[in-house]
């Protein structure tokens, strides 16, 4: 686990230069209800710098033009996530916010040819989270250079520090409440600043379909949540969940944080837990399973 997070921050920092033709695709619905209210494109074509240009849309089902109002979700109106087919690979990207006419411009560097599940999640005015899945042909991955094989576990790091969980138990369709701990050299990281308003992200990606589930940690102190932060640190979601509170820029985020997260279906899931440390985020993969 850990030659994995070291491997993944060495590819992040001497990335190739992907070629891809520009191309034109639509999107699958990937919330966990597997529902949809808006249908969805991307335009995907040669950017900057050996970067991939994504030009994203959601139309409204039974509308003929691109929404243009949006939710801003910790700031951002836009998550981008590229995962690589063999699960080796996890990028976050972001747009701020929708131009006048609805779209949604953004840049996407992939560390490696391969293809990708990129997956669109946004909040559109009145219609709650919206996550939408696309399949990019990002080149052709180099023969012989088989993604890394990760086995369940309970810790995995990224350099000196590490995710560590209490006993994993999620059931599906039960809402469950996972506890972490953040470690820098084994010992409780103190130096966990919130990344992106929150103190960690967390998405769960269903080998068996793809379903995406993305949800925020929960500082604890003293045994409760930390004042001032939701208790869900969850998506916004049709129904009308509240919008997650973002924590102060900056501010100390405690070691010890707990995730509410809600598993569609049974199975194994693939998940990438994002923190800031040190002054960088940090990406720790796990494997878990659902029963």
């Amino acid at each position: 686990m850990m030659r994995m997070a070291s491997l993944t921050a060495a590819l992040m920092i001497c990335l190739p230069v992907i070629s891809l033709a520009a191309e034109s695709l639509t999107g699958t619905p990937a919330a966990p209800d597997g529902r949809a209210r808006v249908t969805a494109a991307m335009a995907v074509g040669p950017g900057r710098g050996g970067a991939l240009a994504v030009d994203v849309t959601m139309t409204a089902i039974g509308q003929q033009r691109p929404i243009t109002r949006y939710e801003a979700e910790l700031s951002k109106q836009l998550h981008l996530i590229a995962i690589s087919s063999d699960f080796s690979t996890f990028v976050h990207e972001h747009a701020d916010k929708a131009d006048a006419r609805g779209h949604f411009k953004a840049s996407l560097r992939l560390p490696r040819p391969g293809s990708y599940h990129v997956y669109a999640d946004a909040v559109p005015a009145g219609l709650g989270q919206q996550v939408m899945r696309f399949e990019l042909n990002g080149g052709t991955a180099p023969a012989g250079q088989p993604g890394p094989a990760l086995a369940p576990a309970l810790e995995a790091g990224d350099g000196r520090y590490a995710v560590r969980f209490a006993p994993f138990v999620l059931r599906a369709g039960e809402e469950g409440e996972l506890s972490l701990n953040l470690l820098r050299d084994g010992k409780p990281a103190p130096d966990v600043t919130p990344f992106l308003g929150v103190a960690a992200h967390a998405v769960f990606i269903a080998v068996a379909d793809l379903s995406y589930v993305h949800v925020h940690a929960t500082p604890i102190t003293a045994g409760k949540p930390s004042p001032g932060t939701a208790a869900h640190q969850g998506m916004a979601m049709p129904g009308g969940d509240a919008m997650p509170v973002p924590l102060r820029a900056g501010a100390r985020v405690p070691a010890n944080l707990t995730l509410h997260v809600l598993a569609p279906r049974a199975g194994t899931y693939r998940l990438w837990v994002q923190f800031m440390a040190g002054g960088l985020v940090r990406t720790v993969p796990f494997v878990v399973t659902v029963t």
